[in-house]
């Protein structure tokens, strides 16, 4: 409750915090909400860094555990079968096709042109559909 009386000390209230300057009013509470707001987009930063290195950590030990760090899934002309990589045979003709368009010398954006006028697409989720 904000005091009617303007004598903070003896009733015990709360006064409205401003100070008037020549730019204008200055309202110590929203400073105060952006202060807040700027501790805590700080401690969000920290955070992000944090999991950054637990992650570096982990993909780490998971190499030098020889495990893959990765995700398997997402690896072109393999798929994932029982924590095993299997070649995938329609998938390693594109890859083939590939390199060889990037040995004769052609650019990625050329090649990627060409594969989506020839109809190849890229297996956007799990294993590769085998049959296309």
């Amino acid at each position: 409750m904000v005091c009617q009386c303007r004598r903070y000390r003896e009733c015990g209230k709360v006064w409205p915090l401003f100070f008037i300057t020549k730019e204008g009013l200055i309202d110590f509470n929203n400073i105060t909400k952006d202060a807040i707001s700027d501790m805590m987009g700080t401690f969000s930063k920290l955070e992000r860094r944090l999991i950054g290195q637990r992650v570096k950590r982990g993909i780490a030990q998971q190499v030098k555990e020889g495990k893959f760090a990765g995700n398997p899934k997402r690896i072109y002309g393999y798929d994932w079968v029982k924590s095993n990589f299997v070649a995938n045979p329609y998938e390693a003709k594109v890859v083939k096709l590939i390199y060889s368009k990037w040995l004769e010398g052609e650019s990625l954006g050329a090649i990627a042109k060409y594969l989506n006028n020839k109809g190849y697409r890229a297996s956007s989720e799990g294993p590769s559909n085998t049959a296309q």
